[in-house]
C-alpha cells in the first residue's frame, strides 16, 4: 500500500471514528490495520465475506453489531423461504 493511500485512509477514518469503516480489499485491510492500531490501540477489524470492517470506538462496534444483526435476520428469512421450497419439492409427487 503506498503512503498517499493509507493516509487518505486513515483521514476517512478520522473523520467518521463514529462509524465501521469498510474496505473491500482485504490485503489493504490487513496492511493498513497495524497503523490503525498504533494511532487506535482498540481498534479491532472483522472480516465478512469481502469485506473488511474496521472500529475504533464503542459506537462504530454498537454500529457494526446493529448492521450484522439486520443482515442475520435478513439471511435467516431467505433460510425460511428455501426451506419451504425444499420442503415443498420433495413432498411433490411425480
Amino acid at each position: 500500500m503506498d503512503r498517499e493511500h493509507l493516509e487518505c485512509n486513515m483521514r476517512d477514518l478520522r473523520k467518521q471514528k463514529g462509524k465501521p469503516f469498510c474496505l473491500a480489499n482485504e490485503e489493504v485491510a490487513d496492511e493498513m490495520f497495524p497503523y490503525v492500531l498504533a494511532e487506535f490501540p482498540g481498534a479491532t477489524m472483522v472480516k465478512q465475506g469481502i469485506s473488511q470492517y474496521i472500529v475504533v470506538s464503542k459506537r462504530a462496534r454498537n454500529d457494526l453489531i446493529k448492521r450484522f444483526q439486520a443482515s442475520k435476520r435478513i439471511h435467516e428469512r431467505e433460510i425460511t423461504g428455501i426451506e419451504k421450497a425444499v420442503n415443498e419439492l420433495k413432498n411433490k409427487e411425480d
